[in-house]
């Protein structure tokens, strides 16, 4: 997995038990298994990670969305699809 992926990851986690506020830099370095520095070689302040945690995540949501409706089952099939993956993204 490469460094970019394991920070994503990490701070995805971080973020989802402290929230934006209370994680810090450290926490999502250490939670990656890399250094403070290494994280900022990447990411310049928390801002920017968080706001690329948004974008990403909308990018898979807008993407698995797209293949879902163009799909090419049944109208009730690609609905229970769409609700099935809601639920899912929502867990």
């Amino acid at each position: 997995m490469e460094t970019k992926e394991r920070i994503l990851l990490a701070a995805r986690e971080v973020f989802g038990q402290k929230g934006f506020y209370e994680t810090k830099m450290d926490d999502i370095a250490k939670e990656a298994g890399i250094a403070k520095g290494t994280l900022y070689l990447y990411f310049k302040s928390k801002e920017e990670l968080y706001e690329c945690l948004i974008k990403t995540g909308l990018n898979y949501i807008q993407e698995k969305v797209s293949e879902i409706v163009n799909s090419s089952k049944s109208f009730l099939d690609k609905l229970q699809d769409l609700i099935f993956f809601i639920v899912d993204v929502l867990n």
